[in-house]
């Protein structure tokens, strides 16, 4: 049980540590296909803090976090498991 608790708590804390420069590279990836000259990271930052304050660096992180958490839990305890 500790097992899975760690590798779903894990999984969270990673998401949640690096969801805005995710968030930015998708970004990034997006405008690359539109006709708008192209920004860099900090251009897309900027443009996401004046438009949404700091929360819209964490838009969406919560279906990530609840996708984060099983699929960690089950990393973590199938390589316990063939580690025995």
């Amino acid at each position: 049980m500790a097992t899975i608790l760690g590798g779903g708590l894990a999984g969270m804390a990673t998401w949640a540590s690096h969801y805005p420069l995710d968030l930015l590279s998708a970004r990034m990836q997006a405008a690359a296909s539109s006709k708008d000259p192209p920004m860099k990271m900090l251009g897309h930052f900027r443009q996401i803090l004046v438009q949404q304050g700091l929360s819209g660096l964490f838009r969406g992180i919560g279906p990530c976090l609840l996708r984060a958490f099983p699929v960690n839990a089950t990393i973590f305890l199938t390589y316990e498991l063939c580690m025995k």
